[in-house]
């Protein structure tokens, strides 16, 4: 039963993963969406800068996926699962990752000549994915640290009143010269 059991988290997870990549890697095609016509992403986007900033989630715990959340997304892969399976199996690993992934996008920015904790917000947009599933956005924060910038990618799932992250769709975006 045991077996079982660590097989069904083990296929949740993978397909939880594999649904999560795939609609990160679509094309993008559709028109722009603001960002204030989705609740809350202007404050969820300016939180992540924040987190890039200090390479803390704390502001982010808001936004971070739930059971509840997971179920939504994944509605027949964890009927069957406890909300403390989901979270151990699934998000307790997703937010590992989204830190490292944090980590290793601050010394990506720093690389390539931008100060850390310089960083500003310059503008964001949000841009829904063109999948299946529907609610997936990736919304792209313009941060810059007076010299130069960076367009930050971040993928999110609009919820019934927020959205949850789902992943940093990148950790080494592009870093520019900023435009005057």
């Amino acid at each position: 039963m045991r077996q079982k059991t660590n097989l069904n988290y083990s296929i949740v997870l993978g397909l939880f993963m594999v649904a999560v990549l795939w609609s990160c890697s679509l094309k993008r095609n559709q028109a722009p969406t603001t960002a204030n016509s989705i609740l809350s992403v202007n404050d969820l986007g300016m939180k992540y800068c924040e987190a890039i900033i200090k390479t803390d989630l704390r502001n982010l715990q808001p936004y971070m996926m739930s059971p509840i959340q997971a179920r939504k997304v994944a509605p027949e892969q964890t009927k069957n699962i406890s909300d403390d399976s989901i979270s151990n199996v699934i998000i307790s690993p997703m937010k590992a990752q989204f830190i490292l992934n944090l980590s290793g996008l601050r010394m990506h920015l720093t690389k390539n000549g931008m100060e850390v904790s310089k960083l500003k917000v310059a503008s964001m947009q949000a841009q829904k994915i063109s999948t299946s599933n529907e609610g997936y956005y990736v919304l792209t924060i313009v941060a810059t640290d007076g010299r130069r910038e960076s367009s930050i990618p971040l993928t999110f799932i609009k919820g019934d009143s927020q959205p949850f992250i789902i992943e940093m769709a990148s950790s080494r975006p592009h870093v520019r010269a900023r435009k005057e």
